[in-house]
């Protein structure tokens, strides 16, 4: 299946016979525009464009496809009219690392609402690495994550800033501990989270950069679990902030530890698709949410 953001991107060099407008249109650099068209290019099997001094010319194979994308985008635009005269919602598929759906969802969602009153909010959930896939593939419209490879043309804004700490289950000898040092967690069985999420990718950091070796018992993606797993075969995890407040609350059978060397931490982010990249009636939402998040990222 062809990725629509290919053909738009296609569609527009083809209308301007240059990369350098193309991409001022898109609202992208000139190297994504370059490797998207290299892309397509070889997802079609076909030269589309021949240069010509610093104007690209389409090839008989480009004038082809071009006619199929200049109705593909005429059609879209009627489906739009349609869309707006009938009043329907407009949808907006939001990607969410479990650390999210897990705690502040509602919040989330709720600001979003605000930001742009009326808007259909769908969660999709996942890892890091499985929604900047997701974003990349036209999947989802805006992706909450954390820090991870990303193609060169997904806007990535600061959301916020979290901390990882140790948590070991009543009866562990680092029970009674505020704080732990590499030393005393070497050794020791783990439970721990997926590859891929944000805070395996920052464990696995830490724990290679000070020589910890330990015994992964389990990797899973849901911290309720972890927790279980924890308490039957006496190991121990790591938690962001964000989750243990709401997942352990009042127990008294786990402790907390920070570390008594170098923090453990990672930032989230707002990822979002070039502003063309959206159907006209998103783009104006999307351009909202990116000035609020921009003007609450830390200068």
């Amino acid at each position: 299946m062809i990725n629509f953001r290919l053909l738009r991107v296609f569609h527009t060099v083809a209308h301007t016979h240059s990369v350098v407008q193309a991409a001022e249109r898109l609202f992208i650099s000139q190297p994504a525009v370059s490797s998207t068209l290299k892309k397509l290019q070889q997802e079609l099997g076909i030269e589309l464009f021949k240069r010509s001094g610093r104007n690209l010319i389409l090839t008989h194979d480009g004038e082809s496809v071009l006619q199929i994308t200049d109705q593909i985008f005429l059609l879209e635009k009627k489906i739009e009219k349609i869309s707006e005269s009938a009043g329907q919602t407009v949808a907006l598929r939001l990607g969410m690392v479990a650390l999210y759906e897990r705690t502040v969802v509602a919040d989330i969602v709720e600001r979003l609402q605000k930001i742009a009153p009326g808007v259909n909010i769908s969660i999709h959930s996942g890892n890091t690495r499985s929604l900047l896939e997701e974003i990349t593939n036209g999947n989802i419209d805006i992706a909450l994550a954390g820090e991870g490879q990303r193609s060169t043309d997904v806007r990535r804004l600061f959301y916020r800033r979290h901390e990882i700490y140790l948590i070991v289950p009543q009866g562990h000898r680092l029970f009674y501990q505020k704080q732990f040092s590499p030393h005393d967690i070497d050794g020791e069985n783990f439970v721990l989270k997926e590859k891929g999420s944000s805070v395996r990718t920052q464990v696995n950091s830490f724990m290679k950069k000070f020589g910890i070796a330990g015994n992964v018992i389990s990797e899973l993606s849901n911290f309720d679990s972890m927790l279980n797993i924890m308490l039957e075969h006496s190991c121990i995890s790591f938690f962001p902030d964000a989750v243990i407040n709401e997942i352990l609350g009042n127990r008294n059978d786990f402790a907390t530890l920070s570390t008594s060397c170098d923090s453990i931490g990672f930032s989230t982010y707002v990822y979002l698709q070039p502003l063309s990249s959206y159907p006209p009636n998103l783009r104006d939402i999307i351009d909202r949410i990116s000035e609020a998040v921009i003007q609450e990222a830390p200068v």
